[in-house]
């Protein structure tokens, strides 16, 4: 129970938010007057309502004494050590299944939550078998993560992610209710976790309050997989908590499935917004409460929005279809309500992170897809019945038999700082000379560094990203001596093909040296076959100093940040090490990837920046005719900007031949291969950078360009479905979503990934370019119309960023105006006309015609098999 103190601050912290924000420092002080403790407990709540971190009260003192019961009682302590891995810290909860506790593991040093059965509990091992399989399936930050399951003398187990937080029934407990900012929120994270659930075709079935976690920082999990199903498994058992059932279950007419899963979400939003607990009582005066609708949260309390007023309502509809035919349905009316406030904020949620893992010579070609408003906007499925793809369906079949080799990130044993550049620099320094050897298949660093923190074991990383043998290592420097260590394991038997140590005064001669001796044993234990040509590639070091080095990985780190301020870093940086050593010929390709960087995200004009990209990539053949980044280099700048279309596939080749196993050359043929409406070839190009890159998700977004341009959008839609499960921080993502939806007719959903994506990468001209056009498409002239007047008001506004505006409300003497300034101003947006889908309402009027002889593109019309080279990814 409540203390009467807790009580009345509860009433006062509800009652101030039904008052003007002016009245509401006087009204806490009439009311709470000279009581200090009072007037402590109303602000404690205050502060959690205006930040994310948790509160404790007095509220919980009877729960903390049961919880210091459990740990006096529970079979294992402090110190214990549990199947020889997991070292017990405390307590966290007991239940009918069995105990949790809190935990080490002590192989991979990662704190986790030990869900442990009851000794004899053979059903209840099924559970947590199920559990962990179904929970396995969903990789989402809103899902609770499953780590590992097994058994130790006859004790079921799985390992999950430990969330340092508060349940939500406990925090409901403690507040009374949460603002209705706050439940849009919590809202909105969980229609995320659900959406992503539902798409791998599982069931909760006991969504409740209690499952619900949130963290310190606000972050809202969806735990407890203990009764959930998968959609063919789901029947009409009755499982789960009655007061959270929705009434055909409890009425026992139906099985439960996505929309039961909305009802559960409509009482916990219902709860949070009113205070008011779900039904509770019998199972026949729950299931009689349940037959009708309830009030509407308006109606208990004032400030909620009538249209999240009417979601509510929506989502606790007795019958099953009258409720939102989807979690995503629901997501995108949540999205909306926040979507009104947040709209025209142009410093809204910053820029988007998705580039922050990717080595700087993939920014480029990463950033061309971006550009490319229908080069990467496609569908998540709905109503297909697709299964959701996991890394190992995205692959394609295995092209020859080379030895797949994963290196993972190399532990930084100086604890970050300064030398963490360096500790990276070294390990993309190694995979870079890896690349070099063709009878090797290795994964790209974007794909290892997605895994960074993953406490998988290291068989289960291989297995994930399809690989015959993991390298990992660490780096510790002290002072001006470095220390490298590296180990190479054949996962198959787990056992050591090379290890080494490297003990080496710091100068840029010593580290060179390790990195392409650890490149050449690593290539002789895996008996791997190098050409002479591939041996004096990765044995040719750069005659440079430290300073030159390390100046020149403070600019690929700077330019990892995919921002105008990481650029201004980078720039600089890069620019240093040039001026302090003009013939360091990596450092020159490395700026001209900058240069693309800032041309394709508006920056600059990008005419500008394309001319310097190509002064550095031309700089840095003449210094070493055989780099293949400037080849790669050359081969972008040819294709986005000179439009030289055979000279643009010679260098894209010779990038290929050069450095064999780095999947951005594989990416940037690809689109060169698309442009040229080569579809089947494009198709096995970007295979080989799935092969090469199967964990980031942008080889993802590259084959599902592709299918975009060859109008299969089922297939298109599954592939980048498949890139945000990998990385859902990949905002180009949704931009593929949001114009696929609009193609489909699934408007609101449409806008809303469009919406998204805005706030995600900030107002810039590419964002709001796609934004207006979806807006157009949608008919909502007047937000397109806004959108447009918006972009005219930018210094940095392009014609291309008009164009598709324009295209998107259907003006199309308008849209031809400003694409023949665009082709004036060779925008690279431009090399898509023949192939884009979304200049199709242009075709065949003599305008048109002209642009496309002006840029040497045909019109692409893929025949219905165009995509027949590579099978249908199945779930």
């Amino acid at each position: 129970m409540s203390s009467p103190l807790h009580q009345r601050a509860k009433r006062i912290y509800a009652e101030v938010f039904e008052l003007p924000a002016a009245q509401r420092e006087s009204y806490v002080d009439r009311e709470c007057g000279d009581d200090a403790a009072l007037r402590a407990e109303v602000e404690s709540l205050l502060e959690f309502a205006a930040s994310p971190s948790m509160v404790i009260s007095s509220e919980l003192v009877a729960e903390q004494a049961v919880e210091a019961d459990h740990q006096a009682t529970a079979e294992f302590t402090a110190g214990d050590v549990f199947a020889e891995r997991y070292r017990i810290v405390s307590a966290l909860g007991r239940g009918g299944m069995g105990e949790v506790y809190r935990a080490d593991d002590t192989r991979l040093d990662v704190p986790v939550a030990l869900k442990l059965v009851a000794a004899g509990g053979i059903g209840d091992t099924d559970s947590l078998i199920n559990e962990a399989r179904l929970a396995r399936a969903v990789t989402h930050p809103a899902v609770c993560r499953v780590y590992d399951v097994g058994e130790t003398e006859g004790r079921a187990f799985i390992t999950m992610e430990y969330i340092e937080g508060e349940n939500l029934a406990r925090l409901l407990r403690q507040i009374g209710r949460m603002t209705p900012e706050r439940v849009l929120d919590l809202g909105i994270q969980l229609c995320e976790g659900l959406v992503a659930a539902h798409e791998a075709g599982i069931i909760h079935r006991d969504l409740k309050p209690a499952n619900v976690m949130v963290d310190k920082s606000g972050r809202v999990v969806i735990t407890d997989f203990g009764v959930a199903a998968s959609r063919e498994e789901s029947g009409v058992r009755l499982v789960g908590t009655p007061a959270y059932m929705a009434p055909e279950l409890l009425r026992g007419d139906s099985e439960a499935d996505e929309r039961s899963d909305l009802y559960a979400l409509g009482l916990i939003l219902d709860e949070a917004l009113t205070g008011r607990p779900a039904a509770q009582g019998s199972f026949e005066e729950i299931a009689a409460a349940r037959s009708s609708r309830p009030k509407s949260p308006s109606t208990v309390v004032t400030g909620v929005d009538p249209r999240f007023d009417r979601l509510v309502c929506d989502l606790l509809a007795p019958d099953p279809r009258d409720r939102p035919t989807s979690a995503a349905g629901a997501l995108a009316r949540l999205e909306a309500l926040r979507g009104r406030d947040r709209r025209v904020d142009p410093n809204d949620e910053g820029h988007s992170p998705a580039l922050r893992h990717l080595p700087a010579l993939v920014v480029a070609a990463v950033a061309l897809l971006a550009l490319m408003p229908l080069a990467t906007f496609l569908e998540r499925p709905q109503t297909s019945g697709r299964e959701p793809l996991e890394v190992r369906d995205a692959l394609p079949a295995r092209t020859d038999q080379s030895p797949g080799l994963a290196v993972l990130p190399f532990r930084n044993l100086g604890h970050g700082g300064p030398d963490a550049p360096i500790v990276a620099g070294i390990h993309a320094e190694i995979l870079t000379e890896l690349s070099k050897i063709s009878d090797l298949r290795v994964i790209a660093r974007s794909s290892v560094l997605r895994l960074q923190d993953d406490p998988r074991s290291r068989a289960e990383l291989a297995s994930q990203l399809n690989v015959d043998a993991v390298a990992e290592g660490s780096v510790r420097r002290i002072k001006d001596q470095l220390r490298v260590n590296v180990e190479l394991v054949d996962i198959r038997s787990e056992r050591q093909l090379w290890a080494e140590t490297y003990d080496r005064h710091l100068t840029s001669t010593n580290l060179f040296a390790v990195e392409s001796d650890v490149a050449m044993k690593i290539a002789k234990a895996l008996d791997s076959r190098m050409s002479q040509e591939e041996k004096a590639l990765i044995e040719r070091d750069p005659d440079t100093t430290f300073e030159v080095w390390e100046l020149y990985q403070n600019g690929l780190h700077s330019a990892l940040l995919n921002t105008r301020e990481g650029y201004d870093k980078s720039v600089a940086y890069l620019e240093g090490a040039l001026a302090r050593d003009p013939s360091f010929a990596v450092a020159h390709a490395a700026l001209g990837a900058v240069y693309v960087m800032a041309a394709v995200e508006g920056w600059h004009l990008e005419a500008d920046d394309y001319r310097r990209a190509n002064a550095e990539a031309r700089r840095a053949l003449e210094l070493e005719p055989d780099l293949g980044q400037a080849h790669a280099l050359l081969c972008q700048v040819k294709t986005q900007h000179d439009w030289a279309w055979d000279a643009a596939e010679q260098s894209c080749r010779e990038a290929i031949d050069l450095m064999p196993g780095d999947a951005h050359g594989y990416r940037s043929y690809a689109l060169l291969l698309g442009v040229r409406c080569r579809l089947p070839e494009a198709l096995e190009t970007v295979d080989m950078a799935l092969e090469r890159d199967p964990a980031s998700g942008i080889s993802q977004l590259a084959a599902a360009r592709i299918y975009w341009e060859a109008r299969d959008y089922a297939q298109a839609s599954a592939l980048a479905a498949a890139a945000l499960r990998l990385d859902p921080g990949l905002g180009r993502g949704y931009r593929l979503l949001g114009l696929t939806r609009l193609f489909e007719g699934a408007t609101e959903e449409g806008l809303l990934f469009l919406e998204r994506h805005t706030r995600q990468a900030g107002r810039t001209p590419l964002s709001l370019s796609v934004l207006g056009c979806g807006y157009g498409m949608a008919g909502r002239s007047e937000d397109a119309a806004r959108v447009r007047d918006e972009l005219l008001a930018l210094p940095d506004a392009r014609p291309a960023d008009l164009a598709l505006v324009h295209l998107g409300m259907g003006h199309h003497d308008e849209a031809l105006d400003a694409l023949e300034r665009a082709v004036d101003e060779r925008s690279s947006l431009m090399i898509l006309l023949g192939v884009d889908p979304i200049f199709d309402p242009l075709r065949g009027r003599p305008r048109f015609e002209k642009l496309l002889t002006k840029v040497g593109v045909e019109v692409c019309t893929p025949a219905p098999n165009a995509t027949e080279s590579r099978s249908a990814p199945t779930g």
